[in-house]
Order: C-alpha cells, then sequence, then structure tokens
C-alpha cells in the first residue's frame, strides 16, 4: 500500500514501540495463550516483543516493506512475518489455530465498509480457540464524527514532524490525510487515503453478530473507561 510503503522507513520514528501494549496483552490473556496472531504487524517491534513471552507468533501486514522491515530485524521463526491481507486470514489459516489474536493501529478502518469489516470478524471468530481473547485499538470514531475533529495531535521529535487531518467529504467515509516532514532534508511527504470511521456502536453490533463475547472497550491501553471525549478505543472480546 503506497500510504505505508513511502513513510515505512520512518514508521518508527513516528509510532515508536510502546511496552503499555505488551502490558495490556499480558492482562488480557497472553499470559495464557501459546499461538498468537498479529494482525497489521507493521514493522514488528510489538510481536518480536510478544513472541518474547514464549509464544508462538505469526504477524501479517499488507504491506511489502513493513514486512521486509520486520523480517530484517528477526534472526529466528518466530515470530513469522508474513505479506498476507486481513481480509483472507480463513483462507490462509486453518479454523481454531490461536489462542490471542490483536490488531493495533487503527488497522481495522482500512476496511471500507460494514460488510467488509463483518467479514473479517467472522474471520477472526472462526481462526481462534473457543475462549480465545481478541484485542483491538482504533480511534473513537463518535467523538471524531460527532465533533467533527479535522485534525488529530501532532507527533513530533527532533527528526520528524507528522501531520494527521480528516476531511468529511463522503457520507459513509473519511479522508485520512497526512504529511510526513523529515526535518534533516526538509523533505516532505504527504499522503491521502479513505477509511471507514467504525464507531463504538457499530464495532459492538459487529463483535456481537460474528461471535464474541464479553466485550470491553477502554479509552486506552491503560484500560481507563472510554468516554464521549476520548480519542483512543481500545476493545478486548472472547470468542463463544
Amino acid at each position: 500500500m503506497q500510504f505505508y510503503s513511502s513513510i515505512s522507513k520512518y514508521y518508527e520514528l513516528v509510532f515508536p514501540y510502546k511496552p503499555m501494549q505488551l502490558e495490556f496483552l499480558l492482562k488480557n490473556g497472553l499470559e495464557n495463550a501459546d499461538k498468537v496472531l498479529d494482525i497489521g504487524c507493521g514493522t514488528g517491534n510489538l510481536a518480536l516483543a510478544v513472541a518474547n513471552q514464549n509464544c508462538r507468533v505469526k504477524a501479517l501486514d499488507f504491506d511489502w516493506e513493513m514486512v521486509a522491515i520486520a523480517k530484517a530485524k528477526n534472526n529466528s521463526s518466530n515470530p513469522e512475518f508474513l505479506h498476507v491481507d486481513m481480509r483472507n486470514i480463513a483462507d490462509y489459516f486453518r479454523a481454531g489455530s490461536f489462542d490471542l489474536i490483536y490488531c493495533f493501529g487503527n488497522t481495522i478502518v482500512h476496511l471500507l465498509s460494514n460488510d467488509q469489516i463483518r467479514k473479517f470478524l467472522h474471520a477472526v471468530k472462526s481462526v481462534l480457540t473457543p475462549g480465545g481473547q481478541f484485542l483491538l485499538q482504533l480511534l473513537n470514531y463518535e467523538n471524531i464524527l460527532t465533533n467533527q475533529i479535522t485534525q488529530l495531535p501532532l507527533i513530533e521529535n527532533n527528526t520528524i514532524k507528522f501531520e494527521r487531518y480528516y476531511e468529511f467529504n463522503e457520507p459513509e467515509l473519511v479522508d485520512f490525510i497526512t504529511m510526513l516532514t523529515i526535518k534533516a532534508s526538509g523533505e516532505t511527504i504527504t499522503n491521502r487515503i479513505k477509511l471507514y470511521p467504525l464507531t463504538k456502536t457499530k464495532l459492538s453490533n459487529l463483535l456481537l453478530d460474528a461471535g464474541f463475547e464479553n466485550i470491553n472497550f477502554y479509552s486506552g491501553f491503560n484500560e481507563k473507561p472510554l468516554n464521549n471525549t476520548s480519542l483512543p478505543l481500545v476493545g478486548s472480546c472472547q470468542a463463544k
């Protein structure tokens, strides 16, 4: 995907590894999991940390560049990094293959309709063991849509500046625009992509429809309650 390939070599400067994500996984089933699937693994840092918890990890991403960077970090077969479209996991993996699946980084909203997300969640359920955990992270689009939030918080450090904007040009989709500035060279990489603004209400109904229970939503990986002004949305649920 051009959107991510163009910024892949700067990805970790924009989105560095956050130990809180691993802590959240450990509190929500990872300690008892053997086989784990990371959907939308990016450059692989979280998958590598999960593999260090004595888990067998498959980690997939749709972007070749991200997968190549992740593979270059790893000198073993665990985690196994794969270039796989998340819509095809039920074709790629056998039923009941995983004890825990996570999908972080606002990945799920790259599926551009309720129907695509419904099919994806049914596929996630099918490749989980009964009682297996599904954990996810996206943005709180009920807040974004209700308040017409057009700019996300700036990400900036000594090396890069990453600006993120939303435009509301269609009834069902939003335009996500990013500008990554490399400070040393002054180069700016601009991208635009459409996203499906999946709200908590729609997500909850789709999870129930797919056969999940014990659904919980939080305002972050610290598991504080979700509220109307929360920007992140983190969720946990369990396959029936």
